[in-house]
């Protein structure tokens, strides 16, 4: 394949997607007329990383001369509440674009019709290869609610979604197994989502992780955890199908309890989440900004 170099003019503006890309551009800006970015920050990516180099290259981009585009106002919160980099300048939060994540409503809906007879079905949300995730916490919450008896006595399927199949099955105990479930395209996931009762996704992040408002959409039961400014009371003014625990093996103990006994007596059906349902109008405040500071940026 051949490999050509990408022409820069000295009035273009960067917008970095991810912190590599940040990185990317830091050695050009010097040499640029406009030496400002937009930086599109959907999660506290030092976070993916153990304290290394990578984390420390990850959080020197947040002390960039950048324009803020933030996807979720509790990640907006969590960056401008610890004062990283730049965001513990009261101005440059002020100028921060900030836009709420969209579930489009067309995809992600409860069933429609009477309720297929089926097993109650769980899905957890388990990435080995995602640390954040939280897949030791996850399983060892799961193993010890099903060790007290919370899924005694009716039929219950536990699936593994979100690894491409790459877990094993997985024994835990009382009888039951986490078994890996085929990967599915979007409209498939979203099916199995309404296919399902409970989705347990742990999430050590501000950012609330899509699948869990996704299955919230659906009118299931998405149990998740707490982290700095995603308290459980923002969670639950989200959707009341969001079920919020500390990051601790017995607060999801507890949660995944709570969540068995309320499926027990019948879906939530809470529908659509306090969120956009489409993208263009989620997107639509903040790219609208955005093309003003851009006209005003090339302008000057």
């Amino acid at each position: 394949m051949s490999v050509f170099p990408l022409p820069i003019g000295p009035r273009d503006v960067f917008l970095a997607t991810h912190w590599t890309t940040a990185q990317q551009i830091k050695p050009l800006l010097p040499k640029m007329d406009i030496g400002r970015f937009f930086y599109l920050i959907q999660d506290f990516e030092p976070g993916f990383h153990a304290w290394s180099s990578n984390y420390a290259l990850a959080l020197e981009t947040y002390d960039l001369d950048f324009v803020p585009v933030i996807n979720e106002s509790l990640l907006f919160d969590f960056l401008a509440g610890q004062a990283i980099g730049r965001f513990a300048e009261p101005d440059f939060c002020q100028r921060a674009l900030v836009f709420e994540p969209a579930i489009d409503a067309r995809v992600f809906h409860p069933p429609s019709g009477p309720a297929a007879t089926r097993p109650h079905r769980l899905l957890f949300y388990a990435r080995p290869t995602n640390a954040r995730n939280l897949l030791g916490l996850g399983l060892a919450a799961l193993r010890q609610a099903i060790a007290d008896g919370a899924f005694a006595g009716d039929r219950w399927e536990f699936l593994a979604i979100g690894g491409r199949g790459s877990l094993p099955d997985l024994d835990l105990g009382g009888g039951y197994t986490l078994r890996p479930a085929p990967w599915q395209d979007y409209n498939g996931y979203a099916q199995q989502l309404r296919d399902s009762d409970i989705l347990l996704c742990p999430m050590l992040s501000p950012h609330t992780s899509y699948p869990v408002l996704e299955m919230a959409a659906c009118g299931g039961l998405a149990v998740t955890n707490t982290y700095a400014s995603k308290t459980a009371a923002r969670l639950t003014a989200i959707s009341e199908n969001i079920l919020a625990s500390k990051p601790t093996i017995e607060g999801f103990t507890a949660a995944l309890t709570q969540a068995v006994a309320m499926a027990r007596t019948g879906r939530p059906q809470a529908g659509q989440p306090n969120l956009p349902t489409d993208w263009d109008s989620a997107l639509a405040p903040a790219t609208a900004e955005m093309a003003r500071v851009f006209r005003i940026m090339t302008e000057s």
